[in-house]
């Protein structure tokens, strides 16, 4: 997601406006003409915009999230709450017509590139990790051994903040709650500032690379441009997929409530029940219709959806073979399946660190 961020923001902030098509000369440029009806950007306001927003996406997202654990909303690569904010955006672009092409796609980019910190992969794990050592010590761990070499800015101490953070019925505005979370938070804060201001230097260091010389695609970025394109919006093809997708979600939330309604299921099923006992260990094999990640993956290249069909084909084969051979298959065992995709991850950094 901040490598879209990267990408918009660097469209934006330089004045081109970035085509939905992959490049066919390693030293063309990525622009279009802009329309000549769009309204000359305000960018300082549009920053001023995604500040306000972006806090409050993020919040909707914890509320989603973690109180009412509805769904993941901020999960996926293509972020629910960034499209939302984008269609909203346009709806007020077509009573507001000094809202111009590239303040929207700033806006978007800024409100896309945040939720990501406060999803299940981030914010939500760090939060309950720094404060675990003291709500899960026992007997048997003896984490109270190490809560002298904890620093102070690390986590907050004391009974009725732990008690207050994982039990709740305690008020944010009371000073005894709030006060010791306050170096904690700014500490851990200047840490994720940090770290995403390495993943866009890493972006800005890799990203003639990946455009100009591998002429990647960025699927996650064609939607949003594809919206804010002139008449992007009222495209037959988009308006029949947004009316399918519509459609389908529509039916299965009443199907929840009315079950004589039907409903497409996208439950996984395990086709591998079906295999003889001798390829057993070929288990699970689920197939699933999931429409988001069909439609993401006709934006894919198709060098790398074929490799990930075949990797994902290969690893069962080596699970085979590894039944096959008397090697333990299955579970965490051989073939290691997350150890594969580590090395994979570290070699493939290399190489593009190297190249």
């Amino acid at each position: 997601m901040q490598i879209a961020a990267f990408r918009f923001n660097r469209a934006v902030v330089d004045g081109d406006a970035v085509s939905v098509t992959q490049n066919t000369e390693p030293d063309e440029k990525l622009n279009i003409p802009p329309d000549a009806n769009d309204a000359p950007p305000r960018l300082g306001i549009a920053a001023i915009v995604a500040v306000v927003l972006a806090p409050l996406v993020c919040i909707i997202i914890f509320r989603a999230e973690i109180l009412l654990r509805s769904a993941d909303l901020a999960s996926m690569s293509l972020t629910f709450p960034g499209i939302w904010v984008l269609l909203g955006l346009l709806i007020v672009r077509g009573f507001y017509k000094r809202l111009s092409r590239r303040s929207i796609l700033l806006i978007y980019a800024a409100v896309a590139g945040t939720v990501g910190i406060c999803t299940m992969g981030m914010v939500q794990f760090l939060i309950t990790t720094i404060l675990a050592p003291w709500q899960f010590a026992t007997t048997n761990n003896r984490f109270e051994q190490f809560w002298s070499h904890i620093p102070s800015w690390v986590a907050p101490r004391g009974e009725d903040v732990l008690k207050g953070f994982w039990l709740g019925n305690s008020s944010l505005y009371d000073p005894s709650i709030w006060r010791p979370w306050v170096t904690p938070v700014l500490a851990w804060a200047g840490f994720l500032f940090a770290f995403l201001a390495a993943q866009y230097c890493l972006a800005h260091l890799f990203y003639p690379r990946w455009s100009k010389e591998e002429r990647l695609t960025f699927p996650i970025v064609q939607l949003p441009l594809m919206l804010t394109e002139p008449g992007g919006i009222g495209k037959k093809a988009l308006m029949l997929g947004a009316v399918v997708a519509i459609a389908f979600q529509t039916m299965s939330a009443l199907n929840f409530v009315y079950p004589w309604i039907p409903a497409v299921r996208t439950l996984p099923t395990e086709f591998g029940q079906y295999l003889p006992e001798s390829m057993a260990s070929m288990r699970p094999l689920y197939v699933a219709f999931y429409p988001c990640v069909i439609g993401l993956s006709a934006l894919v290249p198709t060098n790398i959806l074929y490799s990930c069909v075949f990797c994902f084909w290969l690893v069962k084969l080596e699970n085979l073979g590894g039944s096959i051979a008397g090697l333990e298959a299955g579970g965490m065992g051989f073939p290691y399946p997350n150890e594969q995709g580590q090395g994979a991850v570290l070699a493939f950094a290399i190489i593009l660190l190297w190249s």
